[in-house]
């Protein structure tokens, strides 16, 4: 992994930088160690990496360290004055009025999987964590679901827990802690989705065959399909990022589990069409990707699984 890091920046002169195919490889000093399962969120224009996996996929293996990408070349470990979350990977987090909401995912204990239901949140401002009491109706336990903020809720989609695949949707209101269940995603089990907000609706890319997407209203507690035009051929466990008004998309495993490289950029404006934009500059399942400040600004990537181990690199797009 670190071998090919090296191959990749030689004859490149910048700051150890160097663009390719539309991407920058940046090194540092000092960065969160290769991983997967872990989240990066964009939190008022601060870019949080949290928790994740290693190598050994074991209890040892499981972090709950906190990171901020400060920009340019330096990744700055934080550490919080209350005690962070338990370790873990799988889970999800989304920035909301400038605090990180981190939602459920997976620990081990004597070699099996346990899945979570727990609520955390990282207060930037006063950099503390706190737990979310358990109250009234609470989403089953799981991991590699999905969340988005929409209309003044988060709202957590599908995943996997102890009976299997999961398909519920659940709306999160952060002012009194509170959970609703909502309308089930209606195309059968769903893990690893794509979310994006857009007014009091969300859009679902799944990586299916069809490549469409399903869309969610808010307000009517409904869904329904839409076709869409030039979509990316059919993957799983796929990075995403809300970016420029629309989505983009990055490498994953395909159906013969084959890693991928390209990058798509779904186009809201022109009426839901995917554009195959610059790749990635190898090969990258479940990598983890969040927006810079400003539209259309660009993306930072970190992490994934590669042909050789996990990735402890970082990946900038800018357009």
């Amino acid at each position: 992994m670190r071998g090919r890091s090296v191959l990749v920046l030689l004859g490149c002169f910048l700051l150890s930088t160097c663009a390719l195919a539309g991407w920058r490889i940046l090194e540092f000093e000092r960065a969160p160690c290769p991983r997967f399962g872990h989240s990066l969120v964009n939190v008022g224009g601060r870019i949080l990496l949290f928790g994740g996996a290693g190598e050994r996929h074991s209890p040892q293996d499981l972090f709950n360290d906190l990171w901020e990408w400060k920009g340019g070349y330096e990744w700055e470990e934080i550490t919080p004055v209350t005690p962070p979350p338990p370790a873990r990977k799988g889970h999800a987090a989304v920035g909301f009025r400038g605090k990180m909401y981190v939602f459920f995912g997976m620990t081990e204990e004597d070699g099996q999987p346990r899945f979570l239901n727990d609520v955390w949140v990282y207060d930037p401002a006063a950099n503390t964590w706190s737990q979310i009491p358990v109250s009234g109706t609470w989403p089953p336990a799981r991991a590699d679901h999905t969340a988005t903020s929409c209309a003044g809720r988060i709202l957590i989609l599908g995943g996997v827990g102890d009976e299997g695949q999961l398909r519920d949707l659940w709306a999160f209101d952060p002012t009194s802690g509170t959970w609703e269940r909502r309308a089930d995603f209606p195309g059968g089990p769903i893990y690893g989705a794509a979310l994006f907000p857009y007014g009091n609706y969300f859009f679902a890319y799944t990586g299916e065959p069809e490549g469409g997407l399903w869309i969610y209203s808010v307000e009517k507690d409904s869904w329904f399909y839409k076709h869409t035009e030039g979509a990316p051929p059919p993957r799983e466990c796929f990075g995403w990022t809300p970016w420029d008004d629309g989505l983009l998309i990055c490498g994953g495993f395909s159906k013969l589990g084959n890693l991928l490289a390209d990058c798509w950029r779904l186009i809201l404006e022109a009426g839901l069409v995917w554009e195959n934009i610059m790749s990635l500059p190898f090969g990258l399942g479940c990598p983890v990707l969040a927006p810079m400040e400003g539209e259309g600004t660009g993306t930072v990537l970190f992490g994934g699984i590669t042909e050789s181990g996990f990735s402890g690199e970082t990946l900038v797009y800018e357009p």
